[in-house]
């Protein structure tokens, strides 16, 4: 089973480690051996602590993670890839100890860091902590805590460390997305619709999702929504003129004729304009710009996916289809 260490930053060199430094930098101060485990990236990055704490370093191994905070946030991760006892090669990174004059001998390699956001108080309710537990120094997560409460809610130590991280676009996507968001709305085709849909249903793996699922689960458990104020800006529109068209159309969705009859009676469906209101364009509330849909088909027609292409008729899929009204209502 993996390891988790909670590990300090106290000092303005947590900067500099992360940056990573070459591998000729530490020719001097490594074996061959040690150099060889280091090899496949230009750059190293490694922290430490000090000889006091060597009992918990010693139980690291490559492949734990490392977890760094500062006050009462954590603010990245990284799995260890090589550790080693080295005095003289913690002078020269970082020194002695101002007030104590003590190094910081116990070092360890790390790889695949990310930046992370994650409040302390969330941590606790992820880990089973109490929820004012702030950490103190450089310490290991006992194997009992990692059973009790992050191995049942996360299957393996790596996807509960997948659930803090997150997810970004790869660069080709991003690349594809800024492409497609520089384009005309005319020219945009279903087919860009579909690459965009595609893309973002790919951000995140199951898997990630699933982890971040069981985090939530954690931290939302026993949590009351916070209340918030709103202040909503909207425009006017005509109530008469909406209800006579749902009339007109029996109430149904004009693509597909769904509806459905409300506990307070009468029947449910949306009035959505082509021409979105908030154009303000000249006769965007006119008959002719409002449909009467269901609320999939509402949605998709403010999303993109069906496409307005006269006042009657619309595009789904490639294919373009009539409006229509539908005569009876269901019982």
């Amino acid at each position: 089973m993996k390891n988790i260490f909670l590990a300090p930053i106290t000092s303005d060199n947590y900067a500099s480690s992360m940056q990573g430094r070459p591998t000729n930098y530490f020719e001097l101060y490594l074996s061959k051996e040690e150099l060889t485990q280091l090899e496949g990236v230009d750059k190293h990055c490694v922290w430490g602590c000090k000889a006091g704490l060597e009992d918990t370093w010693k139980r690291m191994n490559p492949g734990d993670y490392v977890l760094f905070y500062l006050n009462k946030n954590f603010i990245s991760v990284g799995k260890v890839k090589m550790k080693l006892r080295n005095e003289k090669l913690a002078e020269n990174l970082w020194g002695r100890d101002k007030k104590t004059n003590e190094l910081w001998p116990c070092l360890f390699f790390l790889e695949d860091i990310h930046e992370i956001d994650l409040a302390v108080e969330d941590f606790n309710k992820m880990v089973g902590y109490l929820p004012n537990n702030i950490p103190q120094g450089f310490y290991r997560i006992s194997d009992d805590r990692l059973k009790m409460d992050i191995i049942p809610g996360y299957g393996i130590v790596d996807a509960f460390v997948n659930s803090l991280i997150p997810s970004s676009y790869t660069d080709p996507q991003l690349e594809h997305m800024i492409y497609l968001a520089k384009k005309s709305k005319s020219k945009i085709s279903n087919r860009d619709l579909a690459a965009i849909d595609k893309i973002n249903r790919d951000f995140s793996t199951k898997e990630k999702a699933m982890a971040r699922l069981k985090r939530y689960m954690k931290t939302q458990k026993n949590a009351t929504p916070e209340e918030i104020t709103k202040i909503n800006h909207g425009w006017k529109r005509n109530a008469g003129m909406v209800k006579d068209l749902k009339i007109t159309h029996n109430f149904r969705c004009q693509i597909c004729g769904f509806t459905f009859k409300k506990r307070s009676g009468g029947y449910y469906c949306e009035a959505a304009h082509v021409i979105p209101g908030r154009t303000r364009t000249p006769g965007v509330d006119a008959p002719g710009n409002i449909w009467i849909l269901c609320p999939n088909h509402h949605k998709m027609l403010d999303y993109g996916f069906l496409l307005a292409v006269s006042e009657g008729s619309y595009e789904l899929e490639g294919e373009i289809l009539k409006l229509r009204t539908f005569d009876k209502l269901p019982d």
